[in-house]
């Protein structure tokens, strides 16, 4: 546990064991303390609106629970515990975590560039869930290899669509660039917000 500041050495630590959270999936917490709790309060922000509270009882200074990750989630959000002792002292910690809230659905995409047989027109088709919603892109391949700034990637969507939450310290992310034209790479990494 990394504690921040407690006057009397009563710590609550929240954690995650998932990965990669998708909208539709279930997030794990964790939630550990250093002293007996009977239970504990909990709720979920992202762009400032209180998406979820709950209680939820503790166990042997460890409690584990699953949230199911809602579209309202993404792309940040964060989940706050607290306990309030029996004296009125207030024990709280804070997670901020990714939500993936993009390519919820899976696609299938077939370029058929043979249908005219002149080779100018592209036929481009693709499957997935109706009411789906699918944007496309086209740019020559000499253009994109250029990495001229304008390439929409999935990396480019979640950096901005971060930056519509609340200013907080956010989750800590790391971004590989390619010189040889393939795409952004973009990891995300949950962290525990400023103990302010």
């Amino acid at each position: 546990m990394l504690s921040h500041y407690s006057t009397n050495n009563q710590h609550i630590k929240v954690i995650t064991s998932t990965n990669t959270p998708r909208v539709g999936e279930y997030m794990i917490f964790h939630i550990r303390s250093n002293y007996y709790i009977e239970k504990f309060s909990y709720l979920i922000i992202s762009k400032g609106i209180v998406l979820l509270t709950g209680d939820q009882d503790m166990n042997d200074f460890v409690s584990t629970m699953a949230i199911v990750l809602s579209a309202e989630m993404a792309p940040v959000a964060t989940i706050v515990v607290w306990h309030v002792g029996k004296h009125g002292d207030v024990e709280v910690d804070s997670l901020t975590f990714p939500v993936n809230g993009i390519s919820r659905n899976k696609f299938k995409v077939f370029v058929n560039n043979k249908k005219a047989r002149t080779g100018h027109k592209v036929e481009v088709a693709i499957y997935g869930e109706p009411g789906s919603y699918v944007g496309l892109s086209g740019i020559d391949r000499a253009f994109y290899t250029m990495q001229a700034g304008n390439e929409l990637t999935y990396a480019k969507v979640m950096s901005k669509m971060s930056t519509f939450d609340e200013d907080t310290n956010g989750t800590h992310h790391l971004t590989w660039f390619s010189h040889e034209g393939n795409p952004d790479e973009l990891v995300y990494f949950p962290s525990s917000t400023f103990g302010k």
